[in-house]
């Protein structure tokens, strides 16, 4: 059985990721930013752990043995978001130490989910901000998929 590691799943997307991977027979870890978010999932057999994705030493434990990263992880854009560095932190800046943290720990994949056609808006900082990191993440050396 594939062990999975979902990051960015209390969103809509997220979930149904994590619904799937479950019906699909996966062993699932979800990693959530606190407890609190531990009811949306009730019912989904699967592993809850509470940490930073930005704290390498935590991602570096909850990555020991995982076969495959997904990352779902991303700030949602809204029209009236103002603050673009918490969008660059979170769209670029955790992503990537997810990353680094993944090829450390021999993930063997790490699948990507960002915005939906992001290339076809790249004068967009909170779409720049996937480009940047999907183009990192294909030059990463580890094997991908981007959703």
């Amino acid at each position: 059985m594939n062990k999975v590691i979902l990051f960015g799943s209390v969103e809509n997307t997220g979930k149904e990721i994590a619904k799937e991977l479950v019906r699909q027979g996966y062993e699932l870890t979800v990693v959530l930013q606190d407890k609190n978010s531990v009811d949306k999932f009730l019912g989904l057999p699967s592993k809850f752990i509470v940490a930073d994705a930005n704290n390498e030493k935590s991602l570096s434990e909850v990555l020991k043995d995982q076969e495959i990263v997904i990352s779902a992880l991303s700030k949602t854009n809204t029209p009236t978001e103002k603050n673009k560095l918490v969008r660059k932190e979170i769209d670029t800046v955790t992503n990537l130490t997810i990353l680094k943290e993944s090829i450390k720990a021999k993930v063997k994949r790490f699948v990507y989910v960002p915005s939906f056609h992001t290339e076809i808006s790249l004068h967009s900082d909170y779409y720049r901000a996937h480009e940047n990191f999907t183009k990192v993440l294909q030059k990463s050396g580890i094997e991908y998929s981007i959703v």
